[in-house]
């Protein structure tokens, strides 16, 4: 016979109610989360939260300690050694790794001035951190150099690209070429920027001649918002590799009109943002009160006012950045940079909203933010 209580049946408890009634009555109330529980989930939140601010949203780095070895994964790469205390430790050695050891050591055997910029930054983080004596953990700290801002951005960028989209063999190769580097450079961190505002990336083929396309388009990962996205830096003589000596008199100008006019000719159905570093010298004025933010918006709202429906504007916003640290290579860094953004009112296709701009600033500024330690596990 078969021992089941239907649920129309009396309660065997001997209550007198239906069994649907009494105890095979499904409780679909909410359980009280243990306090511990809801303690916990509260530090994971805050967790997430403090790292967003400082990081934004690309993914946590993934690590783990075994046998002696630190383990971090990158994408679907897995790199390990016994010697990295801290996340630029790792940094240091995958940069090198990244960018092709055989490169690295071709261009270490060239004289200091004839090496790739790159190798330049190498040489001064290398002189500048041997002045300092390690600590017991084998650590050394000391006050960031221009020259170590741009080692570990560009590795950082680097990192934060093929962990959390595809790393391309053609920026890397345009990295490596002394010729194309300030734009790969450029363009790797403004992928960067993208992916920490909470963007996937999807690269156009830099190989087809046959139209002029933006550098990659920009998905965000809840909105499903599609961004066209193009990156320019302005060339300053002595100053990433270009040729000449560096000016850095306050008579440095923006001079940013021709060099958005080029970034306009490009081709998107999609709403279009050019960013564009403008790569002037430190200030100790407020950035508010920046003469170069001040002339980047003249340049903005002379062609803004000109726009309407009829003759739209062509691009839907432009971030301005700078990072002046490529000005002070060989000193101790005071100026780490600043963003400012401009919503274009008349474009040829509108974003969605303004807080797209704002969030991509607030990216921009997380230029710098290099986690030192480890996350805890």
């Amino acid at each position: 016979m078969s021992n089941k209580i239907w649920r129309n049946q009396l309660c065997p408890c001997g209550s007198g109610k239906k069994y649907k009634h009494c105890c095979g009555r499904i409780d679909d109330s909410p359980h009280e989360i243990p306090l511990e529980v809801q303690k916990k989930l509260y530090e994971m939140q805050e967790q997430k939260r403090l790292r967003e601010i400082n990081y934004g949203k690309a993914k946590e780095i993934v690590h783990a300690d075994f046998h002696g070895h630190k383990i971090i994964a990158v994408g679907n790469e897995i790199h390990w050694n016994k010697c990295w205390e801290t996340f630029p430790d790792f940094l240091g050695d995958y940069i090198r790794g990244v960018l092709d050891h055989d490169w690295g050591n071709s261009e270490l055997k060239k004289p200091l001035k004839d090496r790739h910029e790159i190798l330049k930054w190498y040489d001064s983080v290398c002189r500048y951190q041997s002045k300092f004596e390690a600590n017991s953990n084998g650590v050394r700290q000391a006050q960031p150099t221009g020259a170590m801002k741009a080692w570990f951005q560009l590795a950082y960028d680097l990192y934060t690209i093929r962990h959390n989209a595809e790393l391309q063999d053609f920026l890397l190769g345009r990295i490596r070429s002394s010729d194309q580097f300030q734009g790969a450079l450029y363009e790797a961190n403004v992928t960067a920027i993208f992916i920490r505002a909470g963007y996937d990336i999807d690269f156009e083929d830099e190989t087809d001649r046959t139209s002029k396309h933006p550098e990659f388009i920009a998905t965000h990962r809840v909105t499903g918002n599609k961004i066209a996205v193009e990156a320019k830096s302005r060339h300053r003589p002595g100053i990433l590799g270009q040729p000449g000596a560096i000016d850095d008199s306050v008579d440095v100008s923006v001079d940013a009109k021709r060099i958005l006019n080029k970034a306009f000719a490009k081709q998107s159905d999609l709403p279009f943002i050019v960013f564009l570093n403008v790569n002037v010298p430190p200030t100790k004025e407020s950035y508010v009160d920046s003469r170069w933010i001040r002339e980047a918006e003249q340049v903005v709202s002379a062609k803004s006012r000109r726009a309407s429906e009829e003759n739209p504007f062509p691009a839907s916003a432009i971030i301005f950045t700078n990072a002046p640290y490529y000005w002070q290579l060989n000193e101790v860094v005071e100026d780490y940079g600043w963003a400012y953004g401009r919503f274009i009112e008349h474009p040829v296709v509108a974003l969605p909203e303004k807080k797209i701009v704002q969030d991509l600033v607030i990216a921009s500024r997380q230029n710098g933010n290099i986690p030192n330690e480890f996350p805890d596990r």
